[in-house]
């Protein structure tokens, strides 16, 4: 995505046609060859055939990143599977709402701890946002990945509440 992206986002939270428009623009137009190559590995089509028997299962999809483009849980979806699907980016999930209405998907970051914690990003829709700052580290001296930035974000981890 460009950097006028973030600032249309915004325009467009004001103007609803706008916004729909660019929802599906970032889900279907702008991926339209992944409906028929999801996952990026195969890694979908190995799930499956383990499953052959039973081709209505349920997946739990951690960062799940975007509803088509490179997601392993695609194909499963059109074969009638439901699911969860995770991610820290709210963008992410307004577009798993739109394509992916019979899941359940959360926009949350998923941590051992309730505190703050930092997000980077590399831009608004990326594969390479993480709260995981070793992962960023590996990121620039394997990729070269240099303008990382940061976020505060919160970890929605729910406290057990205590007995009396």
């Amino acid at each position: 995505m460009s950097s006028a992206t973030p600032k249309l986002l915004k325009w467009s939270k004001r103007h609803s046609i706008i916004k729909k428009i660019f929802l599906y623009y970032n889900i279907y137009i702008r991926n339209f060859k992944f409906f028929f190559n999801n996952s990026q590995f195969g890694e979908d089509k190995r799930i499956i055939k383990l499953f052959e028997k039973n081709k209505n299962g349920f997946y739990v999809d951690v960062g799940c990143f975007h509803p088509i483009r490179q997601n392993n849980t695609y194909l499963m979806y059109r074969l009638g599977w439901r699911g969860v699907n995770i991610d820290l980016n709210p963008l992410t999930i307004e577009l798993f709402r739109i394509a992916r209405p019979n899941d359940i998907n959360i926009c949350a970051a998923i941590s051992n701890k309730n505190e703050l914690k930092t997000l980077y990003f590399d831009h608004q829709l990326s594969t390479l946002n993480t709260i995981n700052k070793n992962h960023t580290i590996f990121l620039e001296k394997s990729f070269g990945i240099r303008n990382i930035k940061k976020k505060k974000i919160k970890n929605y981890l729910k406290k057990k509440k205590k007995k009396n």
